[in-house]
């Protein structure tokens, strides 16, 4: 779960470019959970499943997922990582770039936190 603070005035996803006639302040094109093996470099995106034969990233911009408390809960779907290991995992929400601003304004994302995978 992730918590919006500033859920009061709009959800994550009211701040969406999926939006038809989008007010310029709606950048926010995903809110997206990253993991990676403890010691690896690179980070995958987490998925979730949708249906049986459905998984998709988990994104928790997407619409119905934010709760009227300004809480956004997805499960993460593990059982594609074939061996149980520690992990890192951090939030990262990206928005369109706006034209001539540092690229730190296009992205953000939590700490770090890590957790075991142990089946």
């Amino acid at each position: 779960s992730i918590f919006n603070v500033d859920y009061k005035n709009r959800r994550l996803h009211e701040r969406s470019v999926d939006l038809q006639g989008s007010e310029p302040s709606n950048r926010l094109t995903e809110v997206v959970l990253n993991y990676r093996r403890k010691g690896s470099i690179g980070w995958s995106k987490g998925k979730t499943v949708v249906s049986d034969s459905n998984r998709t990233e988990l994104d928790f911009s997407r619409d119905g997922v934010e709760n009227s408390y300004g809480y956004a809960t997805l499960q993460w779907d593990v059982s594609e990582i074939t061996l149980d290991s520690e992990f890192e995992v951090k939030v990262v929400s990206s928005c369109t770039p706006l034209q001539g601003s540092h690229s730190e304004l296009n992205e953000f994302s939590s700490e770090i936190s890590s957790g075991v995978i142990d089946r």
